[in-house]
């Protein structure tokens, strides 16, 4: 078996992290980003236009791990979904659009318990953000169990940590 953790992050020593504070304020949340740490210390996620590796010691840098989640995965899984998020780090385009776009089902959802698909998806293959790429591999790679609703696009960082609890991850933080 193999250690996985996610941590739900916000920005730390940014004067004005406008995005953090949109992202904050419309999913009513404490964080803004969430990403996967893997076992030899770096994290995956993607962070505007790029899905990258990083070390976790540069990354805690230039943000705050506010949640932090902690699980099991079998091997086999561990090692394909490594060799699956090698294929799919670089640079990606669009991430501006799509986050625009799930403004308003976010809104949709907070105010009136509405459902609604992204106008500005292009799907994964050209770009993901942080919450969809996680979920992405939570379906498809760690066999938890993950709601149709939201709508992969919108899937928020409080989605997320809802996601850890639900399926049984331990809380460290």
């Amino acid at each position: 078996m193999k250690k996985l953790k996610v941590h739900g992050t916000r920005p730390k020593n940014h004067k004005f992290p406008l995005v953090s504070w949109g992202i904050r304020l419309v999913e009513w949340s404490d964080i803004s980003h969430v990403i996967m740490e893997l076992e030899d210390g770096r994290i995956y996620h993607a962070h505007f236009n790029e899905v990258r590796f990083e070390k976790l010691e540069d990354f805690k840098k230039k943000a705050s791990l506010v949640h932090t989640y902690e699980f099991e995965i079998p091997e086999e899984l561990y090692d394909a979904m490594v060799d699956w998020c090698e294929g799919y780090k670089g640079i990606k385009k669009g991430y501006f659009s799509k986050l625009f776009g799930a403004l308003v089902p976010h809104l949709a959802r907070g105010l009136f318990g509405v459902y609604m698909k992204n106008l500005f998806v292009k799907g994964m293959e050209e770009n993901a953000i942080c919450s969809e790429l996680l979920r992405f591999l939570a379906l498809r790679f760690w066999n938890f169990t993950v709601p149709n609703m939201p709508h992969q696009e919108n899937f928020s960082t409080s989605d997320m940590m809802k996601l850890m609890r639900s399926n049984n991850a331990k809380e460290l933080k």
